[in-house]
């Protein structure tokens, strides 16, 4: 299915394509209530965002398609409708923007991609046929997601029978206590392992079904401060070393399983500064961009050589995610 190309307007918002058919439905107690409608909302940055004021918590564990459970999970419209019942105020899918692109030096902050975008292998064999990617963390940024999912684990803990139903049968219900559920949690967090080069890191899932909505990738060039007009580009240019802005979306909430259960964030939006891949520091406003009056090459000239030689992520290079208790005591460290 060919999708639509987004890239012809370099000053407008990013949008994702997601968040804007979550079906609600009327509060049960009110027949004649109407269903609280979707709206926009600007995604956060990652190292700005409340999340635990700002989630909304479904009560009740859902069947997945797939023999999978899930609990939903969106985003609060209102900072005044938060901790309202479920469904029963405006709401959207979680988005969330990490890195940022200006004009203003002081306000440029890309993030980097330390693997190409993927199917992750183990001892050189590909692990299934998903492709994901990572994107490099700063401090905040990390302790932060750190928050994020610890909160979630707390609030899916009293569902933790009903989310996994197989680990809590094999345990017997009262020996799976919220502490043992905890050890089922999957993080998506790689901490900084200084001995081997590597900074803090996120794992994402990237679609690349072509069937399925798949993100929108945009490239520019940055010169002298400005920016190139954007092209189009595709999964196949989330390439190692790349620099550049980008938005995640939670897909349904908090999902559980026989694997056990966490968070599955999916790239909806991205601009790649082609001609910084290696350069950058750690859905898009780009309303600080400033734009030439210049295309931006296709030929991939300005790229750093170094980037998109098929190096995705390998997990005993990047080691398995520390346990949440360890990165939070790790980061706690750092905060002080």
């Amino acid at each position: 299915m060919p999708q639509p190309d987004r890239s012809s307007a370099p000053d407008e918002q990013m949008a994702s394509g997601f968040g804007q058919g979550l079906k609600r439905t009327a509060d049960a107690s009110s027949a004649d209530t109407p269903a609280p409608s979707m709206q926009k909302r600007e995604a956060t940055k990652l190292e700005n965002w409340d999340f635990p004021k700002m989630l909304e918590f479904s009560n009740k564990v859902e069947d997945g398609a797939q023999g999978d459970k899930f609990i939903k999970i969106n985003e609060y419209i209102s900072e005044a409708d938060a901790g309202k019942p479920f469904g029963t105020v405006p709401a959207k899918r979680v988005e969330i923007v990490i890195g940022e692109l200006s004009s203003n030096p002081d306000q440029h902050k890309p993030v980097r991609a330390p693997f190409d975008a993927g199917i992750a292998k183990q001892n050189g064999v590909e692990l299934g046929t998903a492709w994901g990617w990572t994107l490099e963390l700063d401090d905040e940024q990390f302790r932060n997601y750190s928050k994020l999912e610890k909160h979630c684990m707390d609030k899916a803990a009293p569902m933790r029978h009903e989310l996994l139903p197989s680990q809590s049968k094999k345990a017997g219900k009262a020996n799976f206590t919220a502490e043992r559920f905890a050890t089922e949690f999957n993080s998506k967090l790689v901490a900084a392992d200084p001995t081997k080069g590597y900074k803090s890191y996120l794992r994402i899932h990237v679609e690349s079904d072509p069937a399925k909505m798949m993100p929108t990738i945009r490239k520019t060039h940055r010169k002298g401060g400005k920016f190139t007009r954007p092209i189009k580009g595709d999964i196949h240019d989330l390439k190692k070393g790349s620099v550049g802005k980008f938005k995640i979306a939670l897909s349904r909430g908090q999902y559980g399983g026989k694997v056990g259960f966490g968070l599955k964030f999916t790239l909806t939006d991205a601009m790649l500064i082609e001609n910084e891949r290696e350069t950058g520091a750690s859905g898009l406003n780009t309303s600080g961009m400033e734009f030439l009056d210049e295309d931006t090459p296709t030929d991939g000239a300005d790229a750093s050589s170094n980037a998109g030689k098929g190096e995705v992520e390998e997990l005993e290079n990047g080691s398995v995610s520390a346990s949440l208790q360890e990165q939070f005591q790790s980061n706690d460290s750092t905060a002080q």
